[in-house]
């Protein structure tokens, strides 16, 4: 028996070379480990793929049943690689904290590793798995009189950590064999030290006393089960991340929970525009006075940057000079629209609001530097993360057909792509001018449906613009300029629209039915999925997203890294091709 036939043997399916190469060689370890016979664990689930286990990495083929398995195994980790075939998950100790902090059990985590799996977890797994979990909760920080307390399970567990150095030193003396009492202003390098050494603390300490402000939600206001849910989950926890897919409403979370404090909030967002939309969104829902709420962004006069009991600012404003007194306000509430996007200016300031209830909302809790953990450790836990094709199912996202587009190279390009470096093959597929040609069939094909033509390079976004007369909004573009055109795609009266990363992400488009990502950064998973996300609002029909790849290039080992993420959610990608007469299934 050959190797390949190895490899069908045991997946079940057809693997191509270009995806064993992506996988690694662990893949490879994998299959010649697990040529046994099926667990008796997993007998009961014949309907659904099984999950082959490498050390900490979950490989789970992309059969019927796919979706079962990876909702169940995505509790408790994260998704490492994905393909068409097959989705790696990795087990670390962030994910298990994750799963722990869910309401999951070292039992429960096992049980479905044994259930799915092909063969049982071994024992050295197990008793990490439950070592890892058993960590989470036995840490905290407790309110004492006017001061936090550093709180272990037990003595022994605290005799550890203050062998510790840099433990010792956020100490300013232990009060019995389990309590410590921390010092002024280290609460937060307390948190972050320990969590890089394995334990994750649960934060019950000060909360600052704050003057309630006059605010009140709506009569008639009818939040969705879920906004009720994840309110009630911030509330307990005093201080989360609420993970839910782009266009289901994260800002009302924040608003209600401004509301339902009665807190001063200052609200940091990514963008000016979006900061305007935080606004509207207090005004439609709250009894709050327009007279309460301060936007203060790059464009405010310097007169008008006042601080009042609702400010709204970007993450770039709050970090500069001009605002620096923001961070001497006594907010009740702060909140950080998406979270993964905080720079490391700013996790300093948030190292420094501690006592302050944080709240981060986010639809792609995913760094590529991979520094999840800071927003673990900063803002707070997840507080909920809903299936987003669950939450399509239920009506509130758009279902969604999405497809790959190959186009080719012209052989004068090819040429020079052949010579360039890194850069250049990178530049040269992002510009390649049959994109545009795909573009021009895409807008045939759904004329007159509102369509968002998303590029990463300003003069790709240019020339798309200019050769087929959409108008197109970049970081240059004056903030009444891009309000107008925004508007006018709501409207209807513009149903094109090219735009760059400026508008991929929090911008208010719900009537955008059509998506075009004509290039990317790389790899980046948060990007591609935010651009998806402008689609996502509900809408009759579904939305449909493209990916143009040129074909035979690097682009097509980033368009599948940037995919994974999306993959996991349970999306499948169609592949089209470009050929001289339109669009043909490939």
């Amino acid at each position: 028996m050959s190797k390949k036939d190895e490899v069908e043997l045991a997946l079940g399916i057809k693997i191509p070379v270009e995806t064993l190469k992506m996988l690694g060689a662990f893949i490879a370890e994998s299959i010649s480990q697990h040529l046994t016979p099926p667990s008796q664990a997993s007998v009961e689930t014949e309907s659904v793929p099984r999950l082959f286990i490498v050390g900490h990495k979950v490989v789970v083929p992309r059969l019927n049943g796919f979706q079962e398995v990876a909702n169940a195994v995505q509790r408790f980790s994260r998704l490492e690689e994905s393909s068409e075939d097959v989705a790696i998950y990795y087990i670390n100790r962030l994910s298990l904290w994750k799963a722990a902090e869910q309401g999951l059990t070292p039992d429960e985590v096992i049980e479905v590793l044994k259930r799915y799996g092909r063969t049982p977890p071994k024992p050295s797994l197990r008793n990490w798995i439950a070592r890892v979990m058993s960590t989470y909760g036995a840490v905290r920080i407790i309110a004492g009189d006017g001061y936090n307390i550093l709180e272990t399970a037990d003595a022994t567990l605290m005799d550890r950590l203050l062998s510790f150095k840099d433990v010792k030193s956020c100490i300013y003396r232990r009060l019995s064999p389990t309590q410590a009492r921390i010092v002024r202003g280290r609460r937060a390098e307390l948190k972050r030290i320990l969590l890089d050494k394995g334990y994750p603390v649960k934060d019950y300490g000060i909360i600052e006393e704050f003057k309630p402000i006059k605010i009140s939600l709506k009569d008639g206001f009818q939040p969705r089960d879920y906004q009720l849910e994840a309110l009630e989950r911030f509330l307990k926890a005093g201080s989360g991340v609420v993970i839910l897919p782009p266009g289901t409403g994260k800002t009302v979370i924040a608003v209600m929970a401004t509301a339902h404090l009665k807190a001063p909030t200052l609200v940091l967002c990514t963008r000016a525009e979006i900061c305007k939309q935080f606004r509207n969104e207090y005004l439609k829902h709250t009894t709050i006075s327009p007279d309460d709420i301060a936007v203060i962004t790059a464009e405010t006069p310097l007169r008008q940057r006042v601080v009042k009991p609702i400010t709204i600012t970007t993450y770039q404003m709050a970090t500069s000079k001009e605002l620096h007194d923001i961070w001497k306000t006594k907010w009740g509430l702060v909140v950080f629209d998406e979270a993964q996007h905080i720079p490391s200016k700013v996790w300093r300031r948030v190292a420094d609001i501690q006592a302050i209830r944080r709240l981060g909302t986010t639809a792609t809790p995913i760094r590529e530097d991979r520094l999840e953990k800071m927003i673990f450790a900063l803002i707070g836990p997840p507080i909920i993360d809903r299936p987003w094709l669950e939450m399509a199912e239920e009506g509130w996202i758009a279902e969604a057909e999405l497809y790959e587009v190959l186009v080719d190279l012209p052989p004068k390009l090819r040429a020079e792509y052949e010579k360039a470096d890194d850069w250049g093959k990178v530049l040269i597929t992002a510009m390649n001018p049959r994109k545009i040609e795909a573009v021009k069939e895409i807008l045939k094909k759904h004329k007159g449906e509102p369509t968002l033509i998303i590029n990463f390079y300003v003069d790709s976004a240019l020339k798309l613009g200019k050769e087929l007369g959409i108008p197109v909004i970049t970081g240059k573009t004056p903030q009444r300029k891009r309000h107008e055109l925004y508007q006018a795609f709501r409207e209807g009266t513009l149903t094109s629209l090219v735009i760059t990363s400026v508008g991929e992400e929090g911008i208010d488009l719900p009537n955008a039915k059509v998506g075009i990502n004509v290039n990317g950064l790389y790899g980046s998973r948060m990007g591609f999925t935010q651009r998806f996300g402008r689609v996502l609002r509900p809408k009759e029909g579904k939305a449909v997203f493209y990916e143009l790849v040129t074909e035979g290039t690097v682009e097509e080992e980033y368009s599948e890294r940037r995919r994974a993420y999306l993959l996991s959610k349970g999306y499948e990608f169609n592949t089209l091709r470009l050929t001289p007469s339109g669009l043909k299934k490939a």
